[in-house]
């Protein structure tokens, strides 16, 4: 692949705002991911992310509230649920949305969080 195609690629990728939890209150999530960040005030949180098999594109949830670990959902701070389809993985679009979603809210640290901390 030339540079120049290189280019072209990274300027037509890129994150965008979600639809309001209004217009899409849930969503399925297949090779996701939990993760654990911290910010520069101190704070941590934990944050969803996945493939959205319906849109097609990499997916990082608002701050997780509530994980049901018999229906397999995770509710978020919006109040979106989102449905988690087949085991945990990584996928190479959410990874990248995950990237920038890092930049834009400065995380400083990260840590992947286990399933099994979660099912217990």
């Amino acid at each position: 692949m030339s540079e120049i195609n290189m280019v072209v690629l990274d300027i037509t990728g890129g994150v965008h705002l979600t639809t309001p939890v209004s217009d899409e209150p849930g969503i399925r999530l297949t090779q996701w991911s939990i993760k654990e960040c911290g910010f520069p005030d101190g704070t941590r949180a934990r944050h969803l992310v996945g493939f959205d098999i319906v849109n097609h594109e990499g997916r990082v949830s608002s701050e997780i509230v509530e994980f049901d670990n018999v229906k397999m959902h995770v509710i978020t701070s919006t109040g979106r649920v989102y449905a988690l389809v087949g085991p945990a993985g990584r996928n190479k679009d959410a990874d990248y949305v995950w990237d920038k979603w890092k930049q834009i809210y400065q995380v400083t640290n990260e840590v992947d969080v286990p399933i099994e901390e979660l099912l217990q």
